[in-house]
């Protein structure tokens, strides 16, 4: 939403409302197109439309130019709003929170925000940025909201709760409050609610839950685990927490399916009892899928509750090598001269996740041979650059330097020539070998 008060300018991005709203360069490129419409409709029309083309010139110009506007029009106030910034993608280092306007800013500008707490490190960075900020807590819900907020929750399943002291039932509202008044405590226990249908007995199912955000959360894998079995919720869940942005829901269902046929391959028989479908059905309600369809656990607690039940070291290492494996067996075709074999999709993201699990991987093993041939392949570089990933390549291999020193010379051999070759790659992609193949002997 893009609003106008008389000469003010406010700027609002939701975060993960829709496609694309979760990438910085995203929300720099709308921030940047509108500051230059509202100068240029008063009257400056040498600026130009459309701020620069390369992402670089875009982040060296975005703070002077921001500041150059408020300055120029001292009688307008400039309100940029970006709700969940810690739901950005953390490409360009989104979560550093650079992009803020530090503390001498205008007296006409201010950034407003809203974070969690915790998760990425975005309150604690954007603290350190603007070190005079000021820094509100949302509010508790009233009683008489929050029971609202259940009844309404629960009415769409046509369920209720009692509210008054009935002879059989008890006050169930009353019991449910008494657990916790927290907004995501009653959320997941309307989630429980939802799927238990002994109407005799949800007093007592009420009074069984645990009275901590944790400890409830704990109660619904469980549950869930129960459902469609242990081994399927955790693999669910596994991929869901550790995937680097997020998974579509058809990426899982084929991470399921290729872990399937490795197991048939190897043993025989089905390694699940359920579907994806079917489990979304419960999760839903935690989820975030905004930017995409990208499917991610939206709270923290929850990913902490999953993390503290089964993602130990040995989980969490095959996790992220069936990932690697999976995401291979789709890139590996297309790493010729002239690939043929059809893509999925969801291809691009692909590309854009290998590398993170492949060092995840690395970190754990030390061996880091894997990821030092995807990322000294020059196919594997033509895919990426063509995707317009070539920036995030580029964060991958100063990643790269960090994992593995020993390899610190050619990585940055490899991370120029893609700074250099990335227009050259993306005009002639079919010449990509040969651009390589003609580096001096030295290189």
């Amino acid at each position: 939403i893009d609003c106008k008060a008389k000469d003010d300018f406010v700027f609002v991005h939701a975060v993960d409302s829709c496609p694309g709203s979760n990438l910085l360069e995203k929300f720099l490129r709308r921030l940047h197109v509108n500051l230059r419409t509202f100068r240029r409709d008063r009257g400056e029309i040498n600026i130009s439309s459309d701020p620069p083309e390369s992402i670089t010139d875009l982040k060296q110009e975005h703070h002077s130019f921001i500041m150059s506007t408020a300055e120029q029009y001292p009688g307008s106030k400039f309100v940029i709003i970006v709700d969940a910034v810690n739901q950005f993608h953390n490409s360009l280092g989104a979560w550093d929170m650079w992009w803020m306007i530090r503390d001498e800013g205008a007296p006409n500008l201010r950034f407003i925000i809203s974070t969690l707490t915790e998760e990425n490190n975005t309150y604690k960075n954007a603290m350190i940025s603007c070190k005079h900020s000021r820094s509100l807590e949302v509010s508790q819900m009233s009683q008489e909201d929050l029971v609202d907020m259940v009844n309404r929750t629960l009415e769409r399943y046509n369920k209720k709760l009692t509210s008054y002291d009935d002879r059989l039932l008890g006050n169930q509202i009353e019991v449910l409050l008494s657990k916790s008044s927290s907004p995501l405590f009653l959320i997941a226990a309307c989630e429980a609610l939802r799927k238990f249908g002994i109407f005799e007995k949800v007093s007592e199912y009420i009074a069984s839950f645990p009275d901590k955000i944790t400890g409830l959360f704990s109660f619904l894998v469980d549950e869930w685990s129960g459902e469609y079995g242990k081994d399927f919720t955790e693999d669910v869940c596994g991929l869901i927490c550790l995937s680097k942005d997020g998974l579509l829901e058809n990426q899982i269902n084929d991470l399921l399916r290729f872990k399937e046929e490795m197991v048939q391959g190897e043993k025989g028989g089905f390694l699940y009892d359920s579907s994806f479908s079917r489990i979304y059905d419960s999760v839903s309600s935690f989820l975030a899928a905004g930017g995409g369809g990208y499917l991610r656990f939206f709270h923290d607690q929850l990913k902490y509750t999953i993390r503290d039940k089964f993602l130990d070291d040995t989980f969490s290492q095959n996790t992220h090598q069936w990932f690697c494996d999976f995401f291979m067996s789709i890139i590996q075709p297309q790493l010729c001269s002239q690939p043929q074999a059809k893509t999925p999709d969801y291809y691009e993201h692909v590309l854009n996740q290998i590398v993170h699990h492949q060092l995840e991987v690395a970190r754990v093993t030390q061996s880091f041979e894997t990821f030092k041939l995807t990322l000294r392949n020059i196919y594997f570089v033509r895919e990426r650059i063509q995707f317009n990933q070539h920036n995030n390549l580029n964060n991958e291999y100063l990643a790269a330097i960090e994992a593995a020193p020993l390899d610190k010379a050619a990585f940055k051999l490899w991370a120029k020539f893609v700074q250099l070759y990335t227009p050259a790659i993306n005009e002639f992609p079919q010449f990509a070998y040969n651009m390589a193949t003609n580096q001096a002997p030295t290189s």
